[in-house]
């Protein structure tokens, strides 16, 4: 497959380098199925294997934390806004889930499954559109919003930061659908840093 990963070119996933079902052997008439593990459009979480000397990106998904991605919202904000911290798959205390690409690309969604029966790598049996309640819903808009507020005003992007503003928004009395107004924005930013400065002081 070629997956675009923000870069000058698109990135390769190979069929060798994602874990198949109970962890079976590769069989040829996988190569013809292809389209049963990721289709066009899929959004996928996978991780950069190498880098060849042509600049080629290799990617693999051999982990149950990687596989496609649903039941969520796709986002992407300039890459050097993406601060760098141990763990780039995080959920968040509100119980929402957020991929934090280092190439600027986020997924906020429900919380992945990753047992060893259920786990994203096997998309194509497991990973299905699940049931979102109104209450995640309102979360995932929260956490999109917040993303985008953080983005608009340069902030940088983390668990922390998200989960500061996100807390701000909350006491504040805002609404999800609040959040997209400009003003509201405006004042969010105002909050959150005189709360981020009392936090530091």
């Amino acid at each position: 497959w070629l997956v675009d990963v923000n870069s000058g070119q698109a990135a390769c996933l190979a069929l060798a380098a994602i874990s198949l079902p109970e962890h079976r052997r590769r069989l040829d008439e996988d190569m013809l199925e292809m389209q049963n593990f990721f289709v066009v459009g899929d959004v996928i979480c996978c991780e950069v294997q190498r880098v060849r000397a042509d600049g080629q990106i290799l990617l693999h998904t051999r982990s149950t934390r990687y596989g496609r991605l649903m039941n969520g919202v796709f986002l992407a904000v300039a890459p050097q806004q993406i601060q760098r911290q141990s763990h780039h798959i995080v959920q968040l205390s509100c119980g929402v889930q957020v991929v934090l690409g280092l190439n600027g690309y986020i997924w906020i969604s429900l919380p992945m499954k990753t047992s060893a029966k259920d786990t994203m790598n096997y998309a194509h049996v497991q990973t299905t559109h699940e049931k979102v309640s109104k209450e995640m819903r309102l979360a995932i808009s929260r956490v999109r919003n917040i993303v985008l507020c953080l983005a608009r005003s340069n902030f940088d992007i983390s668990t922390q930061t998200i989960e500061r503003m996100y807390d701000v928004s909350v006491s504040r009395g805002w609404e999800a659908k609040d959040l997209a107004d400009p003003l509201v924005m405006q004042e969010l930013v105002e909050a959150f840093l005189v709360a981020r400065l009392g936090k530091d002081a």
